[in-house]
């Protein structure tokens, strides 16, 4: 598992705004139906990796085998995760993750994917309204402009087993204060 350093996830937020704002502190968020989009495509992929070790099973004239059952699941499971975020973020025209940067002045989300690295929302921070809710280890965040009611949801993570942790409790805590 990567692990991000708060430096580097700096280094990269100001890569793509360029040198006019300071980034204060940059973490690693995705959009908050993402999340909803892994679980339907591990749920798929686990049910197709299924079916595929039945076709193995029935083409080889093996008997089911639990192991293999158990290992075309999760492998379907890894697979259709995967291709539940990628498409659903594609179709949003955002990356699977987002890199929020806070400036004195602005809240950029940026993403962060190697072939589109562009803004997909800012607000001034003076005139944002934070909203973090908690469900175990996993923070929601919403940003909402309060001149427009443009906003946007995004997740993110705080425990110690998340590669995104540290970034992610900077920015909520510069968000916060």
């Amino acid at each position: 598992m990567t692990h991000w350093n708060e430096a580097d996830l700096i280094a990269d937020a100001q890569a793509i705004l360029g040198p006019g704002e300071e980034v204060l502190g940059a973490g690693i968020f995705g959009m908050a139906n993402l999340v909803v989009a892994q679980v339907a495509g591990v749920t798929v992929g686990a049910a197709a990796g299924r079916r595929a070790a039945d076709v193995i099973s029935n083409i080889t004239n093996l008997i089911g085998s639990p192991l293999l059952d158990g290992l075309a699941a999760a492998a379907g499971a890894v697979a259709g995760s995967r291709a539940g975020l990628q498409a659903t973020a594609a179709a949003q025209g955002v990356s699977v993750r987002l890199l929020v940067a806070v400036t004195a002045e602005k809240v950029h989300v940026l993403n962060q994917d190697e072939n589109l690295r562009t803004e997909v929302a800012s607000f001034d921070r003076d005139a944002v309204d934070v909203e973090v809710k908690k469900l175990g280890l996993n923070r929601y965040l919403t940003l909402t402009d309060t001149g427009t009611g443009d906003s946007i949801e995004l997740h993110g993570a705080t425990g110690w087993i998340a590669a995104q942790a540290a970034g992610d409790k900077v920015v909520l805590d510069l968000l916060q204060h």
